[in-house]
């Protein structure tokens, strides 16, 4: 667990800014780990479908880290508000079945 926590913070984020930022659309084609940092106090963070419904709505008071799985397959984009730099971070989630 220690040497994979370590190694998923040596990947390049999937999107990264300052401040706000609305990514392109993205497709997910099964369950996804949303993992998203923030450098400042204030990080909103909406995941949106489409037609601009909000799937869900995060955020991380202080900094931080935190995440979020995306359970199902579909096109989505990011509507991202900060008061500092963040990085977001799309992991699929393996499958854990052992043969």
């Amino acid at each position: 667990a220690c040497y994979d926590r370590e190694v998923r913070n040596l990947v390049a984020p999937t999107f990264s800014g300052r401040l706000s930022k609305t990514t392109d659309r993205f497709q997910i084609d099964g369950p996804t780990v949303l993992r998203y940092q923030s450098d400042g106090p204030i990080f909103v963070l909406y995941l949106k479908a489409p037609d601009d419904t909000v799937i869900q709505n995060l955020h991380i008071g202080g900094g931080g880290e935190d995440s979020y799985l995306i359970d199902r397959p579909g096109t989505y984009y990011l509507d991202v508000s900060g008061s500092e730099s963040w990085r977001i971070w799309l992991e699929p989630q393996r499958d854990m079945k052992t043969n």
